[in-house]
């Protein structure tokens, strides 16, 4: 439903962090909040396991909120 907006975005937005939809600034956020904690460059494994375990939950929380 949304094909040419995007793409008419990703060329003249001025955003230096392109995001569309509510899924990329999700993921923006939760880059954001995990570098202030580790540096994905000098811990790349704690950086990875901390992103895991955060959309983990996040996803059990969901699933446990549909389930209500």
């Amino acid at each position: 439903s949304s094909f040419v907006p995007p793409l008419v975005y990703a060329m003249m937005g001025s955003s230096k962090d392109l995001a569309v939809g509510t899924v990329a600034v999700a993921s923006l956020l939760l880059a954001s909040m995990l570098e202030k904690e580790v540096a994905a460059t000098a811990q790349p494994g704690v950086y990875i396991n901390l992103a895991f375990t955060a959309t983990f939950f996040a996803g059990v929380f969901q699933a446990a909120l549909g389930f209500l």
